[in-house]
């Protein structure tokens, strides 16, 4: 059997369809062992914080995909308090805006985050995916 790079990877969309394509998509690389989804900001802390539907998670993931416009909560509401609970407690995880915003002030927002890695536009190619996992494994590295 294959070594997986990743532990854990956690998708952030409001959009079932949408997270289930990318569920396919992280799942062909081979490189994954869990893909968690959820479907706002709320319910991403509330699976970080290990609370409610997610006190039986045990470890945090290693890259987040997170969408920016989502109800209860955006990405962008997510990314402040996520900064509160990781200066806590450490996650480290590798987080990617995956959004179908091509507004260049959500991508200059996004970017101008020390928290965030990258910017990529929906739909997830397993190149792209390839690419985030690559870059946590360097990531893995340096640390």
């Amino acid at each position: 059997m294959q070594q997986v790079k990743i532990k854990n990877v956690l998708l952030v969309d409001d959009s079932k369809p949408t997270n289930f394509l990318h569920k396919k998509v992280i799942s062909t690389t081979n490189e994954v062992q869990n893909i968690y989804t959820v479907y706002d900001g709320t319910e991403a802390l509330d699976f970080l914080q290990k609370k409610g539907q997610f006190k039986e998670v045990t470890e945090y993931p290693d890259i987040i995909f997170l969408d920016i416009n989502m109800p209860k909560m955006n990405g962008f509401e997510f990314l402040e308090h996520y900064e509160k609970h990781n200066r806590e407690q450490p996650i480290g995880a590798l987080i990617v805006i995956l959004t179908t915003s091509n507004w260049d002030s959500d991508k200059k927002k996004a970017m101008e985050n020390s928290l965030v890695y990258d910017f990529l536009e929906k739909p997830l190619s397993k190149s792209k995916v390839l690419e985030v996992i690559n870059a946590f494994e360097a990531k893995k590295v340096v640390l």
